[in-house]
């Protein structure tokens, strides 16, 4: 296979829905937030195919999943700061229309979804009444799967490594338990190697400096 560098740069606006038990809180002590939205893909060296970077512009964009959840404590010397830990799971969904492979008379199509799943450390700041910043890193487990076909049969690559992430977002409390937010994401991973099948057979690819696979979104 040819060398593969992926990177998957997104324009999203996500709407996020907070909810906390306690509601007396400046700082809403246990969060959870869901964002759904369009993830577009394809451009410059962004890469999801994985039959290289030639390939980038056959996955235009697709649907990406977040599932957040915080535990805050307020810093005792500022009211209007807390910090806290966390989880983060995302899940990417894309999808190509058939294309040729250069040079073979081979016809493909990628189904690529991934799944990632890190702990987090969160620091959270108002910023005015009922504004709140947040900011939270992380590291965790990516794992990648493409139901892909080639030449009308099915052939699946997947693989899996280790990732990390940032994200920022700006957040309006309109009542004490809820509350919208607009935020930017980004996660980046590296992989070791691929495993693909097709036709029967099972094959690993090696990954090096000569074939690099790491998957990347920015989310917005």
């Amino acid at each position: 296979m040819k060398k593969k560098t992926r990177f998957l740069g997104t324009a999203l606006l996500l709407a996020a829905l907070t909810v906390n038990a306690q509601d007396k809180e400046t700082f809403l002590p246990n969060t959870f937030r869901m964002q759904a939205g369009y993830t577009l893909t394809g451009t410059a060296k962004q890469n999801f195919s994985p039959w290289g970077k030639d390939y980038n512009s056959k996955l235009m964009g697709g649907m990406i999943v977040e599932l957040d959840y915080a535990r805050l404590w307020k810093q005792r010397s500022y009211n209007d700061r807390a910090f806290g830990i966390g989880m983060k799971y995302q899940m990417v969904k894309l999808k190509s229309d058939e294309y040729g492979l250069a040079g073979t008379t081979d016809r493909v199509k990628d189904r690529p979804i991934t799944h990632y799943i890190a702990p987090q450390f969160v620091r959270s700041y108002q910023i005015a009444p009922k504004l709140y910043n947040t900011i939270n890193i992380g590291a965790g487990y990516m794992y990648y799967y493409n139901d892909g076909r080639k030449n009308g049969k099915s052939c699946v690559t997947k693989g899996s490594g280790f990732g990390i992430n940032w994200g920022l977002d700006i957040e309006y409390r309109m009542l004490p338990n809820v509350g919208f937010a607009v935020d930017v994401n980004y996660t980046y991973s590296g992989f070791g190697k691929l495993h693909q099948t097709y036709e029967g057979q099972k094959t690993t690819v090696e990954l090096n400096s000569d074939y690099e696979f790491r998957p990347s979104h920015m989310d917005f």
